[in-house]
């Protein structure tokens, strides 16, 4: 974003100079993180049958997710080039402004992962238990992005790493 950013600015100052309004400016913009996973998973009761229960889980599963982030840019100064994110090539003119353009990093993946875990139970009355559980996931991606702008051409996000707390009541037949 820094690197965009410096850009804009040059941009700015050299349409100032030459004449134009200079006024470009872009957004960074961050989404939620995205998830679906189906995993088995292998739990460890040491102490099952006491009013409260401690429990281990570990598992391993398939994961696909998603990390959106791009950057918009406004009235870019113009000088020739093909998008907003290109720099302007050397003794080129100001030819006007690009009214939006944008820079979609956004990547997702299909990829496979483990998590980990540990929780307790506690024995509300004969069938019902109240659980809690802190578990840890880890996914191993290259995290391809959109290549096609040209400008997002490198693999990143070789692990994602996430935790999950949950928490219900469960009824034993």
């Amino acid at each position: 974003v820094a690197e965009y950013e410096a850009l804009v600015r040059s941009k700015d100052r050299a349409a100032q100079f030459q004449g134009g309004p200079g006024n470009g400016w872009l957004s960074a913009e961050w989404g939620v993180f995205e998830t679906s996973y189906l995993t088995t998973n292998l739990n460890i009761r040491p102490w099952a049958t006491g009013h409260i229960a401690p429990f281990f889980t570990a598992g391993l599963g398939a994961y696909h997710w998603r990390v959106p982030f791009r950057v918009k840019f406004y009235d870019t100064p113009f000088f020739g080039e093909q998008h907003a994110y290109d720099p302007p090539g050397a003794g080129t003119l100001y030819a006007g402004t690009i009214q939006q353009d944008q820079v979609d990093f956004t990547k997702s993946g299909l990829t496979g992962g483990v998590n980990g875990g540990f929780g307790v139970a506690v024995r509300l009355v004969s069938n019902i238990q109240a659980n809690a559980q802190v578990r840890a996931h880890l996914l191993f991606t290259s995290g391809r992005g959109n290549r096609e702008e040209g400008v997002d051409d490198q693999d990143y996000l070789n692990k994602v790493r996430f935790f999950l707390v949950r928490g219900g009541l469960s009824y034993r037949f």
